[in-house]
């Protein structure tokens, strides 16, 4: 799915995919080092599920808006 999601924000011509991460501690990572616009990710990740990845993110960024998917 994650690979369909990239294709379709590639697409727009001013978007930019900045970074994808393989789980949710690795996305708390990226979403401190990229800074992004807005992120996007799985409710069911590894290591860190997606719910407190967010709870994480949004803790040390409240301004960024996270949209939650899962299949």
């Amino acid at each position: 799915m994650h690979k369909a999601l990239r294709a379709l924000f590639r697409t727009g011509p001013h978007w930019e995919v900045c970074g994808e991460a393989e789980d949710g501690s690795e996305a708390v990572k990226k979403a401190a080092q990229l800074h992004p616009d807005l992120i996007v990710m799985d409710f069911r990740m590894h290591a860190l599920d997606g719910l407190r990845a967010a709870n994480e993110i949004f803790r040390s960024t409240p301004s960024v808006p996270i949209v939650m998917y899962t299949m």
